[in-house]
């Protein structure tokens, strides 16, 4: 009878529950309506809720991070107590947790979203414990992507991926350069990234994030284990289910963000040049004379120039350098009047021998005495502006609008802002939560400063760091400072893997610097930007979003688009090419805003069912139309790539290929990279408006433009 009237009470609660949960006595499974597959399950005979205490050993330098602690203590979860549902269909699990030091408990939340998503908050109830470790079920086969922007792997199963923001470190154990970089404590490794994201999707269906709490990491080190190890007491994990990758990027971008649309003049060529007004226009004379369709320029030292041991650096004092540039406000009119837009750089950086100091100092990032926190920046010093104080976004983006906006620039590469030293000591916040999310804020300044101009969508601003929320501000990033070289975890394959991976983490829009930015000319290391680099490298930018080249650390050392005729033209060649993709460039923009879908992106995203697929890392889809395959060794004129099945055309070429799902071997002579198009009304429209100098007859191996 009492069971009975257990039940008639129990009920409405049960109608009402949009989760529910099979328990064992060896695991708990948590499922939302719509599914039949877990969306978690927890097995309950390992170590599946673990807490303990722990305070971290921080070793940062030249914006590298590197954290290390031990749980002491630890509690390790023992059984599951009191099951109930709230009124609001809720499902409440309190799981008790013992250890040498006694017990405690850990409540977890489930509910299913208005998007269908399962919600599940941990809540940890212990005063001697401030960290909590949770596994979870996750098949031994899966792939799994996404997690950032990640420049070494696109799959992170048997991985152990760190989630803090941090540089990305000189070589990151690529040969030669590592070996120096390492003993300077700036090499990085295969996981430092300037843009973690605590989201990743699975090939098994699921997408999981953590948007709540302080990851440090994801651990698919052990075959049917995923584990997260949070910096704190509590987190909240998102998870969605889908079959199609797609679906679970679009749900978790209404979360992360949504890109804007961009102006039209951004899809042109953007030349990166410097060294003062006659220079640059010189050379954009020059580059212009080829037919090149140029769009904007960005002038990176419009603040001047310092020379440093470590080569060329920027002026950090965020006013214009009359010297250098006379007159700049007349000259970017002159510009814009020939359909050229201008753009500058800024970071939240302050030289410490900037005229403004003393005036900002309220602003600046203090030490726990008060004092600002002054940190060495690659060959002299710097003060950083603390973005967690909203008054001191808004007097940054009141900057920005009075020094680059009324002067007429249109956008700026938003540089850094993943530098946020452990030392600092402002009042609200963790270090760890304010270190995280110091990019958002960063890109947040930036978006206020555009948002209060009438014109605010003809305006581009680049990022390289972010977190969550990393889609919400920013309206392109770019894939920060990879060495010139073929390097894979730090030259041209790194921007590759770079540009897919964050696209399968939110950021849709993303692109690198042609031919690299970092190298080094010593008399012990000489690793300079070849021809032939900057030539692939041209060809695999006429197929991201944005076409940007940079002169580099040392420019001098570095070949460059404009020094010879045969560069400049092949640099228009792949302009007019990558200009010649504007209205399909236009379409996944739409796309990008809409759906949250990346331009750029990996074959599993189009052919989720072909396993085959799973493992490329060498080639990409641009849309669902476009595949490109580029060269990333030297001394190449072949790739091979996987077709997936049907005919697919040569975007430049008379040549067909019709496949049943295989692998081929195809020329990729210099000039004709190998792009190929579906057979669709789509596919043929995207070749149709390829200038017919871009196309080619013969494609023989050697052939060089």
């Amino acid at each position: 009878m009492r069971k009975l009237l257990l039940i008639c009470l129990m009920l409405p609660l049960l109608l009402q529950a949009k989760v529910s949960y099979k328990l064992t006595e060896s695991k708990l499974d948590l499922f939302t309506n719509d599914h039949s597959i877990s969306a978690l399950s927890f097995q309950l005979n390992r170590e599946c809720l673990v807490a303990g205490q722990a305070k971290s050993k921080i070793h940062e330098k030249l914006g590298g991070l590197e954290l290390k602690e031990e749980l002491q203590d630890p509690y390790y979860f023992n059984q599951i107590g009191a099951i109930c549902f709230d009124s609001l269909g809720r499902l409440h699990i309190q799981c008790r947790l013992s250890g040498k030091a006694g017990n405690c408990g850990v409540a977890l939340i489930a509910e299913e979203r208005p998007d269908g998503a399962l919600s599940l908050s941990f809540s940890l109830d212990a005063e001697k414990a401030n960290r909590l470790r949770i596994q979870y079920h996750q098949n031994s086969d899966a792939h799994i992507f996404g997690l950032g922007e990640q420049f070494s792997h696109l799959n992170f199963q048997g991985k152990k991926v760190p989630l803090l923001a941090e540089e990305n470190g000189i070589g990151r154990g690529d040969p030669k350069i590592s070996g120096f970089t390492k003993l300077a404590g700036v090499a990085g490794n295969e996981f430092s990234t300037y843009c973690p994201v605590p989201f990743y999707l699975g090939n098994e269906g699921k997408g999981v994030f953590v948007r709540k709490g302080q990851p440090w990491y994801f651990d698919f080190q052990e075959n049917d284990i995923a584990e997260l190890y949070i910096l704190g007491k509590a987190c909240e994990l998102v998870v969605w289910q889908s079959k199609d990758p797609l679906e679970l990027i679009s749900a978790f971008s209404q979360e992360n963000g949504r890109f804007r649309i961009l102006p039209e003049w951004a899809f042109g060529t953007w030349l990166g040049i410097q060294g003062g007004t006659k220079r640059v226009d010189s050379i954009l004379n020059v580059v212009e004379r080829h037919g090149n369709p140029v769009t904007a320029i960005w002038i990176q030292d419009w603040v001047g120039k310092r020379q440093t041991k470590y080569g060329s650096r920027l002026q950090w004092h965020w006013s214009t350098n009359e010297k250098a540039y006379p007159e700049l406000k007349s000259m970017i009119a002159s510009w814009r009047s020939r359909g050229i837009q201008t753009l500058g750089y800024i970071n939240p950086f302050l030289a410490t021998e900037s005229a403004w100091a003393d005036s900002l100092r309220p602003f600046l990032v203090k030490d726990a005495t008060g004092e600002p926190i002054i940190l060495p920046a690659g060959g002299f010093d710097a003060l950083q502006f603390e973005l967690n104080d909203p008054d001191c976004q808004k007097m940054l983006a009141k900057l920005i609008k009075r020094e680059m906006i009324d002067l007429g620039f249109k956008g700026w590469m938003a540089d850094f802002a993943e530098w946020y030293p452990e030392k600092a000591a402002f009042p609200k916040g963790d270090f760890f939560s304010r270190h995280n999310a110091y990019p958002i804020l960063w890109q947040e300044c930036s978006r206020m400063a555009v948002q209060s101009v009438r014109d605010s969508n003809d305006f581009v601003f680049f990022s390289r760091s972010g977190y969550r929320g990393a889609g919400k501000y920013a309206s392109t990033y770019w894939a920060g400072d990879q060495m010139t070289s073929w390097g894979k975890n730090d030259g041209l394959p790194s921007a590759l893997n770079a540009i897919i991976s964050s696209g399968m983490s939110g950021i849709a829009i993303n692109h690198s610097d042609i031919g690299g930015y970092t190298n080094v000319h010593t008399p012990l290391l000489k690793i300079n930007r070849s021809q032939e680099l900057m030539h692939r490298w041209m060809e695999f930018a006429a197929f991201t979003p944005i076409y940007r080249t940079h002169e580099g650390l040392s420019p001098k050392h570095n070949a460059q688009p404009w020094t010879r005729n045969g560069d400049a033209r092949f640099f228009a060649l792949m302009g007019k090419l990558h200009f010649s993709l504007k209205g399909y460039f236009l379409e996944l923009n739409q796309e990008a805003n809409e759906n949250g879908w990346p331009m750029v992106r990996h074959l599993w995203l189009q052919y989720p069912e072909n396993k085959e697929v799973l493992d490329i890392e060498n080639q990409f889809m641009l849309g669902s139309e476009l595949m490109m395959i580029p060269v990333l060794e030297p001394g190449q004129d072949s790739v091979k790539a996987y077709f997936p099945k049907g005919p697919w055309l040569h975007l430049l070429a008379q040549e067909t290929i019709e496949s049943k799902g295989e692998w081929r071997t195809v020329a990729s002579p210099l000039g004709s990279p190998a792009a190929y198009v579906r057979a669709t009304k789509r596919g043929r429209e995207i070749r149709k408006n390829v200038p017919d100098e871009c196309r080619v007859v013969s494609r023989e191996p050697g052939m060089i433009r």
